[in-house]
């Protein structure tokens, strides 16, 4: 067992960081569920909820992959999200976002 250092927790949150990106490749290749990218990312970090989803620009709104919101949230999520006056400051690069749709 380790020491618990800076240096420790950094490589653990490394090594978590990498496990997700591996699973979202593994979801993109449809070797996995996209359920596993939302697994992977619990071990980097805690979350009552969470949602992936993507920009449908056809549809004009968000599809969700995967994610354990209620229903009405998710709803939410998918169709009128996109309109709050919060998104924009979410999907900003100070926020880890970009702005592009």
């Amino acid at each position: 067992m380790g020491d618990g250092s800076a240096a420790e927790h950094t490589a653990d949150i490394l090594d978590a960081a990498v496990q997700v990106r591996e699973a979202a490749r593994s979801a993109t290749s449809g070797a996995t569920g996209v359920g596993t990218v939302l697994a992977a990312l619990s071990e980097v970090m805690e979350y009552d909820h969470a949602s992936l989803t993507r920009w449908d620009p056809l549809r004009r709104r968000h599809t969700t992959l995967a994610g354990s919101y209620p229903d009405d949230a998710t709803a939410y999520i998918e169709t009128r999200l996109h309109h709050d006056p919060v998104f924009p400051v979410l999907r900003s690069p100070a926020r880890g976002g970009f702005l592009a749709q």
